[in-house]
């Protein structure tokens, strides 16, 4: 029956996927896909309108430009642009006029916004356009941007929304799945594993920050929020906080022999980040343009924890920290990779090297985190394992002697006047007689009855605890002195019944005790008087024997 329990569930999937997939390869052809328009690109035949005259080019491309200096890109319009379209541009980090045959259409102006940030833009072109003149305008305060010229796709809202969710859907997935991942490895750490007093929940939070980055680079991020401020600012602030968790996860749990360089360096990523805060908020240098240095110290400090590792591994050569400097090393190559194409200001590829590198450094977190979680689940279950051989009785199961004193000594000190602590002390008489003369097979089956009985009568009002051979004792704080006399009364009586079902004596000698207040200054006085109390009571069955 066991074997069948665990091998069930695995059955069951096995019929769910033969009753499923099978079908489905079987009537493939009678599939029916859901058929979405698809974007039309307009990229060739584009005509650039300058002081120096025009150039013909084709998008996506740059042009030289000066600071706040606009470009002005035009194009004849093609026959389908008879029925009404929908032209959907991206702008980076510039401004953006759209016109029509000299009248503008749409317009978006940095000028009063709190920071430039990429967005996207679908302008409506109206019906009968075909053979009109499209102008995009665009400026930017940025040397390195001036100017970027993205695709253009044009169609129905579907069609660009499909082209959209196709190009950049995998990153909005993998930056939602890498913040739920962080969020998880918070929570893991602060509610499931706190006692474990791991830094891992750093790990969690250069999640989060991580996919901040994945998200803002995700060009998608604007169809959940149009504030140009967050859309701006998310990717940048990102890039300069993204560093601080896994230096103080170094610092604690890789390399606690460097922990004041990288605390330090952690330091330092903070007042950069609140550098470059200030500084966009004075307007001195906006989000965009202290990127680099963020960058140099993001370079920096990734090559000092490569040699610190380095210098790890030489002296230390454990498994644990050659896997962490081999997928350093790997994400070195990403880094320098992603590095040279922002320094060849190659925008169209920007976050890609990083995403992929940064990516494989959190599916090995990932892995890593859920081994070690397994882990802390199995150090808990042998550390409750071992409490229970610690502190339960093998033969009855009851608590044993050393639980009855860690519970005592807790509950000694909560008495109240009103409901006083109570202790009933039991001892199973002629345990020795059953022993010699039906074996201790018969003389463990009494110590078991007994517990179940006072198990049975006491329970709902506190615990018993096995304390020996043939003694049994019950911690309570709901009796008063005629409760106590009532419950052993009940006891008394169920001994009687089980006396007169076994062919040998089934009786118990039983002691009380309550806790006096003034009078019993530590547990051991309440035990003695407790103790005397079945001494007596044993006396008395012996003598009406």
């Amino acid at each position: 029956m066991l074997r069948l329990r665990w091998y069930l569930p695995y059955g069951l999937i096995g019929l769910f996927l033969v009753l499923f997939l099978v079908p489905t390869f079987v009537f493939m052809s009678d599939s029916v896909p859901l058929d979405l328009e698809r974007a039309n690109t307009l990229n060739d035949g584009w005509t650039v309108v300058s002081e120096t005259g025009t150039t013909m080019l084709s998008l996506p491309n740059r042009i030289d430009a000066q600071v706040m200096t606009p470009v002005t890109l035009q194009k004849t319009l093609p026959d389908t642009f008879a029925t009404s379209q929908k032209v959907l541009l991206r702008s980076s980090l510039s401004n953006i006029e759209v016109r029509l045959d000299g009248i503008t259409l749409y317009i978006v102006d940095f000028e009063d916004q709190p920071a430039y940030a990429s967005l996207w833009h679908i302008v409506e072109i109206p019906e009968g356009s075909d053979g009109a003149v499209l102008e995009l305008v665009f400026s930017s305060p940025y040397p390195a941007m001036s100017v970027n010229i993205n695709s253009v796709q044009y169609g129905t809202s579907a069609a660009l929304y499909r082209h959209l969710f196709t190009q950049y859907g995998l990153r909005l997935s993998v930056g939602l799945i890498t913040l739920l991942f962080g969020v998880a490895i918070m929570i893991v750490s602060l509610f499931i594993l706190p006692k474990t007093k791991s830094t891992h929940a750093y790990l969690g939070l250069f999640a989060i920050f991580f996919s901040f980055w994945l998200l803002g680079e995700s060009r998608l991020l604007q169809f959940f929020t149009g504030n140009t401020f967050l859309l701006g600012a998310i990717s940048y602030i990102s890039i300069a906080v993204v560093a601080i968790p896994p230096l103080i996860f170094f610092a604690y749990d890789v390399l606690p022999k460097w922990r004041g360089l990288l605390l330090g360096l952690a330091v330092l990523h903070g007042i950069n980040t609140s550098i470059v805060y200030a500084l966009h908020l004075a307007g001195s240098y906006d989000f965009f343009e202290t990127v680099p240095v963020s960058i140099a110290l993001l370079v920096v400090t990734f090559i000092i924890a490569i040699v610190l590792l380095g210098l790890e591994v030489k002296n230390n050569p454990a498994k644990r920290m050659v896997k962490i400097l081999v997928v350093m090393a790997v994400l070195g190559i990403f880094i320098l990779l992603e590095v040279v194409g922002f320094a060849s200001r190659d925008f169209w590829t920007t976050s890609t090297f990083a995403a992929l590198g940064l990516g494989f450094l959190m599916l090995f977190i990932f892995v890593n985190y859920i081994l070690f979680v397994i882990q802390r689940y199995k150090i808990s279950f042998r550390n409750e394992f071992y409490e229970v051989l610690a502190y339960q009785d093998p033969l009855t199961g009851a608590k044993n002697r050393h639980a009855f004193e860690r519970d005592f000594e807790a509950l000694f000190g909560q008495h109240a006047p009103k409901h006083a602590l109570s202790l009933l002390y039991f001892d199973l008489d002629d345990l020795k007689y059953i022993n010699d003369h039906y074996g201790h097979l018969e003389g463990d089956a009494a110590i078991k009855q007994a517990y179940t009985i006072l198990d049975d009568v006491l329970s709902p009002y506190g615990e018993c605890y096995r304390i020996g051979g043939d003694e049994f004792a019950c911690l309570s704080h709901h009796f008063d002195t005629a409760q106590l006399e009532t419950i052993k009364q009940q006891i008394i009586e169920r001994f009687l019944e089980q006396d007169t079902a076994t062919p040998y004596p089934f009786r118990a000698s039983i002691g009380m005790a309550r806790h006096e207040v003034g009078a019993d200054e530590k547990p051991s006085d309440i035990l003695k008087r407790s103790d005397l109390a079945m001494y007596l009571d044993k006396q008395r069955g012996k003598k009406t024997s």
